[in-house]
C-alpha cells in the first residue's frame, strides 16, 4: 500500500519505508534547525535521523508519559535557544504530546512520525501534567503539518503494547457521533496548560457535556439523552416530543 492524502494544512504520508524521507518533508516545509523529539527505543532512530540532516539539526532525548509541565517547559526553553524551525516527534502518544507542548508555546510547525496507533498526531488536542494532574485542552497550533506513517517502524512494538495501543486508537474514535469527550481533567486542577508566560490558546480547554435525563421510557427518534434514568409515562422533558419509539432509550 503507498498512498498521500491532504487535509487542510496537513500532509499524510503512508508507505512502507516513509521515514527514510522525513529529510526531504523538512525541506519541503522550507523549515530549517528541526528539533527531534526521541527517547527510549526510538533513541537511536532519533539519532541517526539527526545525523542525517546535519549539524543544524538537534536531538532531545528525554521523553515522558503525560507530559510533565517541567520538561514542557525545558523543551519550549531548547527550542528557543536553538532557534528550532520545526519539532519532529519520532514515537507514540507520549513524544507527539511532547511536541505539542512545544508547538503550542513555540509557535514552530510539527512534523509526527508515529510508532504506535496512539492517534495523537490527528487531533488537535493536548495534555500537560503539573503536581501529578494532567489537564487538556484544544488548539489549532498543536495540530502537525505533517504525519508520516511508516508500518515498519510498528513491527518491533511488543505484544502488550500494540495491544494496548490499538484499543486506546479505537476507543478514542468510537464515541457517539455529537458526543464530546471528556477530557479527564481533575477538579482540583488550577495549572496553566502552556506555563507562565506563554501565549493564551486560540480556544477554549475542551469539556465534557451531557443532556437531561429523559423523562419517559418512549419518546421520540433522535432523543439527544445519553440517560435511562427517571422513566415515566410522559412526553420526554429533553425533546418535548409525544410518546413513540425511541432507539436510545
Amino acid at each position: 500500500m503507498d498512498f498521500e492524502h491532504r487535509s487542510f494544512a496537513r500532509r499524510v504520508v503512508f508507505r512502507p519505508g516513509a521515514f527514510e524521507a522525513v529529510p526531504e518533508e523538512i525541506e519541503a516545509l522550507g523549515a530549517r534547525r528541526p528539533l527531534v523529539l526521541a527517547s527510549g527505543s526510538q533513541a537511536e532512530r532519533g539519532a541517526g535521523l539527526v545525523a542525517r540532516l546535519g549539524p543544524e539539526a538537534f536531538l532531545l532525548d528525554e521523553v515522558r508519559e503525560h507530559v510533565p509541565l517541567e520538561l514542557a517547559e525545558r523543551a519550549r526553553e531548547l527550542a528557543r535557544e536553538r532557534g528550532a524551525g520545526v519539532v519532529v516527534s519520532i514515537g507514540g502518544g507520549s513524544a507527539t504530546g511532547l511536541a505539542k507542548a512545544i508547538a503550542l508555546t513555540v509557535g514552530i510547525p510539527i512534523l509526527a512520525v508515529p510508532t504506535t496507533y496512539a492517534g495523537s498526531e490527528l487531533t488537535p488536542l493536548y495534555g500537560i501534567t503539573s503536581g501529578g494532574e494532567k489537564r487538556t485542552g484544544r488548539d489549532s497550533r498543536v495540530v502537525p503539518r505533517v504525519v508520516v506513517y511508516d508500518p515498519l517502524l510498528t513491527l518491533s512494538m511488543p505484544p502488550r503494547v500494540t495491544g494496548a495501543s490499538g484499543l486506546n486508537a479505537l476507543a478514542g474514535r468510537s464515541s457517539p457521533p455529537g458526543r464530546a469527550r471528556s477530557t479527564g481533567r481533575s477538579p482540583a486542577r488550577r495549572s496553566s496548560p502552556s506555563g507562565g508566560g506563554s501565549p493564551p490558546p486560540t480556544t477554549a480547554p475542551a469539556t465534557s457535556r451531557r443532556a437531561p435525563p429523559c423523562s419517559s421510557a418512549p419518546c421520540s427518534p433522535g432523543c439527544p439523552s445519553p440517560r435511562r434514568e427517571a422513566r415515566t409515562t410522559t412526553p420526554c422533558a429533553t425533546c418535548s416530543a409525544a410518546p413513540t419509539t425511541c432507539p436510545t432509550h
